[in-house]
């Protein structure tokens, strides 16, 4: 495939919980989550930094990963260019004005874990609590600090950690999305991939979007990567065959996703007036009593 064929191709992953093709996913159920994680440990794997790479020479413009992990910013990959939608247990975000805070540590121990806290809220959504027990430190704010884990039952993010509204603007707008290691059967997000022109799947088993696909690559991510980055880097030459745009999905999938989106907006904004009329609840108390 021509170098161009790749320029600002928008890349997706699916959730997982031991990085990209490791030995532990390809022998066992990759939605699986392992209770036992530990996430402070892992490390990026050669695909997280090959995509970092070809970020910075603009082959690679965005990143969309149902991984919680945070390994494609941690190998280098920008965060204006990741939408995290199924979250990420490094960060925690105001309920109020969605300013983001990183840890060092996983602040879902401090939410999904907790249930005797006074900060408990059981969500309708999931069933889990979400919230942390730490507040904003934005001057006159105040707002509580919630995870932001989507759960089965949970609308996904529609700005925090870049949100399914900017990936879906970036895959509608792409070239070429390079769906890598994932089973491509999570709705909404494996709609993304069919809003952009081409679609090439790479995994070495077989997924819900191989008959979409425009090229079909069976092999684990680190092999590909590691070869398609020498082909982009001129140290190996491209080969030369012609491959067929898939454009007839665009259309149909570009609207379910501003289905989502929308029903995304809708669900935060009224988990922000719930939330404004909780923190005047709390001001209204605090004034009575110093009465």
């Amino acid at each position: 495939m021509a170098h161009d064929a790749w320029h600002h191709a928008p890349h997706t992953r699916y959730r997982g919980t031991a990085g990209i093709d490791t030995a532990e996913e390809l022998h066992h159920d990759s939605g699986s989550e392992d209770e036992a994680m530990d996430y402070t440990k892992l490390e990026p794997t050669a695909t997280h930094c090959t995509i970092a790479r070809l970020e910075e020479e603009g082959v690679v413009s965005f990143v969309a990963t149902q991984n919680c992990d945070n390994l494609h910013a941690k190998g280098g990959t920008s965060r204006a260019c990741i939408s995290e939608l199924h979250g990420n247990v490094f960060i925690e975000y105001c309920e109020l004005c969605d300013t983001e805070y990183e840890r060092d540590y996983e602040v879902d121990a401090y939410s999904t874990d907790c249930h005797g806290e006074s900060w408990y809220v059981k969500c309708e959504d999931c069933g889990w609590n979400h919230f942390t027990g730490r507040t904003c430190s934005r001057k006159g704010c105040k707002g509580r600090l919630r995870d932001t884990i989507v759960n089965f039952g949970d609308a996904l993010h529609s700005k925090v950690l870049g949100g399914l509204h900017k990936a879906t603007e970036q895959f509608a707008t792409g070239t070429v999305c390079l769906a890598i290691g994932s089973s491509l059967s999570v709705s909404p997000a494996n709609s993304l991939p069919r809003l952009a022109p081409y679609l090439v799947i790479v995994n070495p088993q077989d997924t819900g979007l191989d008959k979409n696909a425009s090229l079909r690559v069976y092999s684990t991510s680190d092999a590909f990567m590691t070869l398609l980055y020498r082909v982009v880097s001129g140290k190996m030459p491209a080969l030369d065959f012609d491959v067929a745009p898939c454009v007839r999905y665009k259309k149909a999938q570009h609207k379910r996703l501003l289905d989502d989106v929308k029903y995304s907006e809708e669900i935060e904004e009224e988990r922000r007036e719930h939330a404004r009329l909780h923190a005047a609840s709390r001001k209204k108390g605090k004034r009575t009593k110093k009465r």
